[in-house]
């Protein structure tokens, strides 16, 4: 009895947190005119939350409940997955927390992520650079349901908006930040590393006076990035380290041969690496109307892709001129970032 008293009180904590937090938010960043951009944009989270919590609890919706209910050993130590079942085992067994409010507790993350590119959004806003049009990026379901809970995505769209958050500020990141930044993701997403690592090498070889100490600091992370990228592939079997051409192959025919997504009805292996790319960042569009199933989950991602190819478009017409280059240094080392993701 005396659990569920303290989950009620838990979770209405949270609640009440996380409300008091927005109307400072508010108050402190957002203009009288634009102030349902933030507002509606944490009610529609904190909807998704509750969502997520009602299509995961019973194991429905991938494996969040499973990184929750599930017993596990402590050590050996492992990264990854197995992190993530510490997480739940530790919030489960130790907090007493119910599924509910550690699913709650784990999206604070990203809402303290959204909540810092919603303060990059209140700067455009504010000197009026940008058309509302691009307000409704916060409003897609997807940049809200696939970073809730137990997902590790949650991990990774925290690190990824503190890493955005100071590309837009245009300041060099410091190593002590890089770090803030990156440990989530070491956790986490181990093979991400190498990603993020690389992002920040080459931003802060763009602005900064002194190329070459960077380089020299830098490099190493991106050196340690590359070795857990290769070590979590589970190319081998016995997690033996050794790797060739013909491993790194193999295992991606493999891979290409597991992965039919499972919300488009395509396969993986039909297409090559930049064919993937473009798709799984603009497909469906509205020029894939007559090729989906409108009554499905696909008719809400054909209006978000629609959208992001408009938005994407219109970048490139507005900002990639050459004379312009050095001004928008921070915006290329975004779009290399989202692609390496998508390629990956």
């Amino acid at each position: 009895m005396h659990i569920d008293i303290f989950n009620i009180f838990f979770g209405f904590s949270l609640i009440t947190i996380l409300f008091f937090y927005t109307i400072s938010h508010i108050k402190l960043y957002w203009h009288k005119d634009y102030v349902f951009i933030p507002s509606l944009t944490i009610f529609i989270k904190f909807i998704f939350v509750i969502f997520f919590y009602f299509g995961s609890k019973d194991g429905l919706l991938h494996d969040a409940n499973t990184f929750y209910i599930k017993p596990v050993d402590y050590y050996p130590f492992h990264l990854g997955n197995h992190m993530m079942f510490n997480i739940g085992y530790f919030l489960r067994t130790k907090m007493h927390l119910s599924y509910f409010n550690a699913t709650f507790l784990l999206s604070l993350l990203s809402f303290y992520g959204l909540f810092l590119l919603l303060k990059c959004a209140s700067t455009i806003y504010k000197n009026k650079k940008l058309n509302n049009f691009y307000y409704i990026l916060f409003f897609f379901p997807s940049l809200h349901f696939w970073c809730i809970g137990f997902a590790k995505e949650t991990f990774v769209f925290f690190s990824i908006s503190l890493l955005c958050y100071k590309i837009f500020q245009r300041e060099k990141i410091s190593y002590l930040f890089f770090i803030i930044i990156l440990i989530p993701i070491i956790f986490i997403r181990p093979h991400y590393v190498i990603f993020f690592a690389s992002t920040v090498l080459i931003y802060n070889l763009l602005i900064s006076d002194n190329k070459i100490k960077d380089l020299i600091k830098f490099m190493p992370i991106v050196l340690i990035g590359l070795y857990l990228l290769l070590i979590t592939l589970d190319i081998n079997p016995g997690n033996n380290f050794y790797l060739g051409t013909q491993d790194l192959l193999k295992y991606i025919e493999i891979r290409q041969m597991e992965n039919v997504s499972q919300t488009l009805d395509w396969n993986i292996s039909d297409y090559n690496s930049l064919q993937l790319t473009a798709r799984f960042i603009y497909f469906p569009n509205i020029l894939n109307i007559l090729n989906i199933n409108l009554l499905s989950i696909q008719s809400i991602l054909l209006i978000e892709n629609t959208i992001l190819l408009a938005f994407s478009i219109s970048l490139v017409l507005k900002y990639f001129n050459i004379k312009n280059s050095i001004k928008i240094k921070s915006l290329y080392v975004l779009v290399c970032l989202i692609l390496a993701f998508a390629f990956s």
